[in-house]
C-alpha cells in the first residue's frame, strides 16, 4: 500500500501525541542499587587479597562496574518504554485507507541489548576474577571454559538482539488498514491479514520492555506472519492462525480491536471508512485515548447487541460511546456473522 504524493491529500495526516508515565519507585532504587553492588562486589571481592594476575584483577574490577552500569540503563530503558503511551496516534492518508505510523522513539529492545550485555560482561569478569585466585598455582581450566562458553552464547545473543532492534528501527511496525484488511512490517517480518479472515480475538500480549501484541484466532490460505525473505503461498484449504500484531502505536488499543472486530462483522462498513475522503479524521477520533474507555469485550458486546444490522453511519459515534449498556463476554468471542 503506497502513500499518495497527491497535494490534495498532504495534509491529511495527524500529529502523534505520547506520553511517558512517571517512573516508579522500585525503578529508581534499581538504578541506583546496581552501580552500587557493582561497586561493592569489586572492593570487597576483587581488591581483597593477594591476587596473582594484577591485570587480572584489573580487568575483572573493569568488567564487574561496567556490568553494574549496563543493568542500572537496561533498568532506566526498560521502565521508561513500559510507561510509554500514545494518546493521539500519528494517521497519514493512504491510496487505499490510512497508515497509523509507528514511533520510532519507542524503543524496546534496546533494553533487550542491554541485559544481554550486563550479564556477558558478568560473565567475562567471572573469568577474569579466576585468574585472580589459582588453584595450586594454575587458574581452573574447566570452569574457566565453562564460564567463557557461556559468556561466548551471552555475546552472541545480545548481537543478535542488537542487529533486531537495526531492523526494528527501520520497520517500526506501520499499520495499514484498508478496506481489504491489516498490513504491519515489523523488522523481518510481515504480518498481514483479511479482514473476512479473522476469527476469534484472543487478548492481549503485554512483555516488561513495554510491547503490546493483540492476540487474534485466525483461520486462512496464507501465512498471516511470515519473513519478509519467505514468498506468501496461497493454499487451497485455510488452516488455523494465530495473527498478533505490535499495537503500541495505535493508541486506545480497546478501541483499536473494536475497529478490527466490526471490519469483520460489517464489510460495508470498513469500506465506507477506508475509502470515505474524511477517513483520517475519523480514525484519529476513534483511536484517540480516553481515560474512561471501558475492556474490549465490554465494548464490543454491547456494539453487536445493541446494532446486529449497523447502518455505515454507525461507527464512529458508537465506538465513542462508552456507556453502552453491557454483558460481559469472556476472551474467545467468535465474531463471524
Amino acid at each position: 500500500m503506497s502513500i499518495s504524493d497527491s497535494p490534495a491529500h498532504a495534509s491529511c495526516e495527524a500529529e502523534r501525541v505520547t506520553v511517558f508515565d512517571r517512573m516508579r519507585l522500585s525503578a529508581w532504587i534499581f538504578i541506583i542499587l546496581w552501580p552500587i553492588v557493582a561497586a561493592a562486589f569489586v572492593y570487597f571481592v576483587c581488591l581483597d587479597g593477594e591476587g596473582s594476575s594484577s591485570t587480572a584483577t584489573y580487568l575483572a574490577s573493569v568488567l564487574m562496574l561496567a556490568s553494574g552500569v549496563c543493568a542500572s540503563i537496561n533498568t532506566y530503558f526498560s521502565d521508561r518504554m513500559f510507561n510509554y503511551q500514545v494518546l493521539v496516534p500519528a494517521v497519514i492518508w493512504t491510496e487505499w485507507g490510512v497508515r497509523v505510523l509507528a514511533d520510532r522513539k519507542f524503543d524496546p529492545l534496546m533494553s533487550s541489548v542491554l541485559v544481554r550485555l550486563a550479564w556477558t560482561l558478568l560473565t567475562f569478569g567471572l573469568v577474569a576474577l579466576m585468574y585472580t585466585d589459582p588453584m595450586d598455582g594454575t587458574p581452573a581450566v574447566v570452569p574457566i571454559a565453562i564460564f567463557v562458553g557461556i559468556g561466548i552464547f551471552l555475546f552472541g545473543t545480545a548481537v543478535h538482539f542488537w542487529w533486531k532492534r537495526r531492523r526494528r528501527k527501520q520497520y517500526p511496525g506501520d499499520i495499514d488498514l484498508s478496506a481489504e484488511g491489516m498490513h504491519q512490517r515489523l523488522g523481518d517480518r510481515v504480518l498481514e491479514v483479511t479482514w473476512k479472515d479473522l476469527r476469534a480475538w484472543r487478548g492481549l500480549i503485554h512483555k516488561f520492555q513495554g510491547e503490546t501484541y493483540g492476540v487474534w484466532e485466525v483461520v486462512a490460505g496464507y501465512p498471516v506472519n511470515r519473513r519478509t525473505s519467505a514468498v506468501s503461498v496461497l493454499s487451497s484449504s485455510g488452516r488455523p492462525q494465530k495473527f498478533a500484531p505490535l499495537l503500541n502505536s495505535v493508541g486506545d488499543i480497546d478501541k483499536f480491536n473494536i475497529v478490527l472486530a466490526s471490519a469483520r462483522r460489517y464489510p460495508d462498513w470498513a469500506k465506507n471508512l477506508f475509502m470515505d475522503p474524511n477517513r483520517v479524521d475519523r480514525i484519529v477520533r476513534i483511536l484517540t485515548l480516553d481515560s474512561t474507555s471501558k475492556d474490549f469485550m465490554q465494548v464490543a458486546d454491547a456494539l453487536f447487541e445493541k446494532y446486529p444490522d449497523l447502518p455505515l453511519s454507525y461507527a464512529d459515534l458508537t465506538m465513542l460511546d462508552m456507556n453502552l449498556p453491557t454483558s460481559l463476554l469472556g476472551a474467545g468471542e467468535d465474531f463471524r456473522a
